[in-house]
């Protein structure tokens, strides 16, 4: 099973005889002994969140230092100068807070109870040892 950021979850499994010649007869050419093919088991949406929520914990820490010196403005006392840079932190930090923000709107699709739902089949087939340990990879950090 491969992990990839597309949302389709596929298994690899070597191509049985009647596989082999359809390929060949549909490109024409004589394909490599073994020959794979992959077998779609799912579309999981949102699943690219289990490979940017770590972003979330850098995004926050990141922002700490700008978020301090926010807290600790003091407009009597700023130079233009000193102003200007917050003026640069504050647009990153509105960047980061978005970005931050789709990662955690990808994590409520991935776990919608329709999402959910396409898990049951996954699990009970035969390949469910294969698709615990693409879910292990994804969830290891």
């Amino acid at each position: 099973m491969k992990h990839s950021k597309s949302s389709i979850i596929a298994i690899q499994r070597r191509a049985t005889k009647p596989e082999i010649e359809l390929e060949e007869v549909r490109t024409g050419k004589d394909v490599q002994n073994p020959f794979y093919i992959s077998d779609n088991l799912g579309d999981l949406k949102g699943l690219n969140y289990l490979t940017n929520r770590t972003k979330i914990k850098t995004i926050i820490l990141n922002n700490k230092i700008a978020l301090e010196r926010l807290n600790n403005f003091d407009e009597d006392k700023t130079t233009l100068k000193e102003l200007s840079k917050m003026i640069k932190e504050n647009e990153k930090l509105n960047d980061s807070v978005r970005e931050a923000h789709c990662i955690i709107t990808d994590g409520f699709k991935l776990f919608s109870a329709d999402n959910m739902r396409q898990f049951t089949p996954l699990i009970s087939s035969k390949r469910h040892r294969k698709l615990r340990r693409f879910l292990n990879c994804c969830f290891e950090s």
